[in-house]
């Protein structure tokens, strides 16, 4: 979950660094706002949903 700290450029540039490093692991990331997460989990879970589902 992503507040508006991670609009920040210089956070921007840490979580895209940070999302490559895991990302060399096989791991995706998947980000959503807090915002996002509070007022529409219906669609959050959805979305982990198909992640998954592409993965597989």
């Amino acid at each position: 979950m992503n507040g508006g700290y991670h609009d920040k450029k210089e956070v921007r540039i840490y979580d895209a660094t940070r999302e490559k490093y895991i990302s060399d692991f096989g791991i995706r990331v998947i980000r959503f706002k807090n915002e996002e997460v509070i007022t529409d989990i219906e669609n959050v879970v959805i979305k982990i949903r198909n992640a998954i589902a592409e993965h597989q």
